[in-house]
């Protein structure tokens, strides 16, 4: 009889230390599930905060406007010295032929000065961009046809950073594929103190 009764109090013993070792687990893993979760929130909240911070710092470094634009058409020297630049850019980067192949086809003086005289400077700060229709009739000689495709000058402006993208789209007739491919050179740029800066070309198409 006193075997038995401590067996069974033995037994108690066994059952309530396992239960204690349950819920110290189950209080474990909850603190462990609290402690990922406080520090995923405090991740995000330090991500948000730099991204806020280097848009502050952009915001900052930029006091430019799109009506700067306007300052290619106004200020000669300006005009100039943004063709100078282009052609800096190419003999730095070896692309001195980038559009004498017929596929693409550069920005000119009296193109710019076409587009400038035609610029919607309203829209240009309400929608960021601007665009205008021209017929270049450029196209590899491999190419030549009567076909007509839409070319074009589209300007970009963003805000965030005080840069212009000027793209100059041309396209010609593929008469084995029946449509009009296009090529374009782009050419980004900041206007700040009357001067082209961080000039940057790239060829797509």
């Amino acid at each position: 009889m006193k075997t038995k009764l401590l067996f069974i109090i033995g037994l108690f013993v066994l059952v309530a230390c396992s239960g204690n070792r349950i819920e110290s687990n189950v209080q474990d893993s909850t603190q462990t599930l609290d402690s990922v979760a406080e520090n995923t929130i405090v991740q995000k909240q330090e991500t948000a905060n730099q991204s806020e911070e280097k848009q502050i710092e952009i915001q900052q470094n930029c006091d430019g406007t799109a009506n700067d634009i306007l300052l290619l058409k106004s200020n000669t020297e300006l005009f100039n010295s943004f063709f100078e630049e282009i052609k800096k850019w190419k003999k730095e980067n070896d692309a001195n032929d980038l559009d004498n192949d017929g596929i693409f086809t550069g920005i000119t003086k009296p193109l710019l000065k076409d587009f400038l005289s035609n610029i919607d400077i309203e829209k240009l700060k309400t929608e960021e961009s601007f665009e205008k229709e021209y017929e270049f009739n450029i196209m590899p000689k491999a190419y030549r046809n009567k076909e007509k495709c839409p070319d074009g000058i589209r300007l970009y402006y963003y805000k965030e950073s005080c840069r212009f993208r000027l793209c100059v789209d041309n396209s010609y007739y593929v008469k084995e594929a029946d449509l009009c491919t296009e090529g374009s050179i782009i050419y980004s740029f900041k206007i700040k103190h009357n001067r082209i800066i961080d000039l940057e070309i790239t060829a797509a198409g």
